[in-house]
């Protein structure tokens, strides 16, 4: 039988008639916890053409809610205004986005503002990436006893291509600011880069943004197309998930055997920013996605 599934995984390219995507949504609340919910379709592999949703709530002092659903290809619906895996929805509307996830362990409700006045984009003949929102979120998640009223702030990204840095063993660091009138974020892997910026309602050029780790957190450099900088402190809660988990063990160990074991992490941040001579603070959160 493992023998089997050894030549299963060697022989299941990747599709070239269905990109690899992802929809990703981060946010950060005035409770302090964090939301982490990501949408994906597989073309490789054993579950190619299936889908997966994946959330976590980490809130700073309950235990954390994990949910998890799969689903066939049959299941899926991805178009410009969304996405659906079975009854989990991420849908759009002029400028609300709505997000829907319903089961019997867990089920969520939460009404997204978009305040970009277009998206940004990184593009290349490989990956490309895109922001869907960014802006106030509020709304209500439950699982059994426990509750969560989120209020806050989110960023939405879409990811898709051929090739995706994480099944070539890059390192992606990601880090967004979100406040009132805020949306500023860089979301690096390797040489291609996804940044925005946005404050008071105003586009900021964000064409040579950089971000870098430093000894106190991450550091986000957006000169000199736009005198802007932002320092970004972490602190608690924080979330460690394993990327790969949704892949048979099987295709996990053969990836691990190139690469490394992937490593997830999701934290909250302060962040201070300086934009000329203003001087403006907010929240943050960072994303990095790594291999042992």
């Amino acid at each position: 039988m493992i023998a089997l599934w050894l030549a299963l995984a060697c022989t299941n390219p990747l599709d070239d008639q269905l990109p690899i995507q992802t929809w990703e949504i981060l946010s950060t609340h005035r409770d302090g916890s964090l939301l982490d919910v990501r949408f994906s379709q597989s073309n490789t592999g054993l579950l190619k053409g299936q889908g997966r949703v994946r959330a976590d709530w980490v809130p700073l002092r309950d235990s954390a809610i994990q949910y998890t659903r799969h689903a066939l290809a049959k299941d899926i619906r991805a178009e410009g205004t969304g996405v659906w895996i079975g009854p989990d929805r991420l849908q759009n509307s002029g400028d609300d986005w709505s997000l829907k996830l319903q089961s019997d362990p867990l089920n969520a409700r939460l009404q997204i503002k978009n305040t970009l006045s277009e998206p940004f984009e990184s593009q290349n003949p490989e990956w490309q990436l895109n922001t869907l929102f960014a802006g106030p979120i509020t709304g209500v998640i439950r699982s059994g006893v426990q509750t969560g009223i989120l209020d806050g702030y989110a960023v939405g990204i879409h990811r898709q291509g051929q090739s995706p840095p994480g099944l070539r063993g890059t390192q992606r660091i990601g880090a967004a600011v979100l406040d009132k009138d805020i949306s500023i974020g860089i979301d690096q892997s390797g040489a291609q880069a996804l940044a925005f910026a946005q404050i008071a309602g105003q586009r900021l050029d964000a064409s040579t943004a950089v971000l870098k780790k430093t000894p106190n957190g991450i550091h986000l450099d957006f000169r000199p197309a736009t005198d802007l900088e932002v320092q970004i402190q972490p602190q608690k809660p924080h979330l460690q998930t394993n990327p790969w988990e949704h892949l048979y063990t099987v295709e996990q160990w053969f990836a691990g055997l190139r690469y490394g074991r992937p490593v997830r992490r999701i934290r909250a941040g302060h962040a201070d920013i300086r934009l000329g001579e203003r001087r403006l603070t907010a929240q943050a959160v960072i994303s990095v996605s790594d291999f042992k």
